[in-house]
């Protein structure tokens, strides 16, 4: 199953446009706060929150492109 644009817009109105990383890891916001970004066009990615759910819309989260970055780098990405 693929990941849709209504699924895409579905998942940006419930994050209310503003990046979902909680990641204790990321460098990009404080731990455990809301990365404070708006999700604007071809900034953001989409983020499986565990590959075997699938891309239902439940398991999907927005990310801007910084958290991504800082939570999966290069080396790491598939």
């Amino acid at each position: 199953m693929q990941i849709t644009d209504k699924m895409r817009a579905e998942v940006l109105d419930r994050a209310g446009r503003r990046c979902e990383c909680l990641s204790e890891n990321c460098r990009h916001h404080r731990k455990g706060a809301r990365c404070p970004k708006v999700l604007r066009d071809g900034e953001w990615k989409i983020y499986y929150r565990s590959e075997s759910a699938g891309p239902a819309l439940w398991n999907l989260e927005a990310w801007c492109n910084r958290c991504f970055d800082n939570n999966y780098p290069q080396g790491q990405r598939g």
